[in-house]
């Protein structure tokens, strides 16, 4: 927005974006780090598909952000199944969060 802007830093960074592999990598190990279990080949392919249909390529937001939706989808089946396990993210919450 501010054209005199470019002129007055001159250098520019171009980041590369993260490979479905490392967004699984960092994935969980948030959720590992929060004591949560997963299937991993579940969860790279729960990755691979909504990457590939999202318009928001943000990266290490992105996949924080696709954590926190498969969380919530935990919590609704916790809540209405009343199972104890807190800890096991089931194929049934990956494939909810599905796009």
């Amino acid at each position: 927005m501010n054209e005199g802007l470019a002129s007055r830093i001159p250098n520019r960074f171009n980041f590369e974006d993260y490979t479905l592999d490392e967004l699984a990598q960092i994935g969980l190990s948030d959720l590992n780090k929060n004591n949560y279990t997963v299937n991993v080949d579940d969860y790279t392919d729960l990755i691979a598909h909504n990457y590939g249909l999202s318009n928001d390529h943000s990266n290490g937001r992105w996949i924080r952000n696709l954590n926190e939706q498969l969380l919530r989808k935990v919590a609704v089946r916790l809540a209405r199944t009343g199972t104890e396990d807190l800890s096991t993210i089931t194929a049934e919450d990956i494939l909810a969060t599905k796009l």
